[in-house]
C-alpha cells in the first residue's frame, strides 16, 4: 500500500495509522534531528511536536491534490516544530521582559 493509500486508510484505523507513522518514521526523525540541532531545542521535545505535525497532516491531506504524502507530512512536521519553537521562543522573551521590567522598577523605588 502506498503512504496516499495508507493516509486515507489511517482516518478510519488505527493498526492502518500505526503502519503510516512506521513507514514515515525515518522521515520524521530526520526532520527532528535536523530542526533540533538549527533551533537548539531538544530532541525530545521535537518529536513530541512532529507527532502533532503528523496527526495534522494524515488529517487535512488531499490525495487529490497531486502532492506525495511524506512532501505533505514533511511540511506539517516542519512546521508543528516551528510553531512550537515560536511559542518557546516569544513566552521565553515574555518573561525575560517581565524579569528586566522587575528590576527597572526595583532600582527605581531606590
Amino acid at each position: 500500500m502506498t503512504n496516499e493509500e495508507l493516509c486515507t486508510e489511517a482516518r478510519k484505523s488505527k493498526k492502518a495509522l500505526d503502519l503510516l507513522y512506521e513507514q514515515n518514521q525515518g522521515l520524521i526523525n530526520k526532520i527532528c534531528r535536523k530542526i533540533s540541532g538549527q533551533f537548539e531545542i531538544e530532541y525530545e521535545e521535537a518529536v513530541q511536536e512532529a507527532a502533532f505535525g503528523f496527526m495534522d497532516a494524515v488529517k487535512n491531506y488531499e490525495p487529490e491534490s497531486g502532492v506525495k504524502f511524506s512532501t505533505f507530512l514533511a511540511r506539517c512536521v516542519f512546521n508543528a516544530i516551528k510553531e512550537y519553537v515560536k511559542k518557546e521562543t516569544f513566552e521565553c522573551s515574555k518573561r525575560r521582559d517581565n524579569f528586566l521590567r522587575q528590576e527597572v522598577e526595583y532600582y527605581d523605588n531606590d
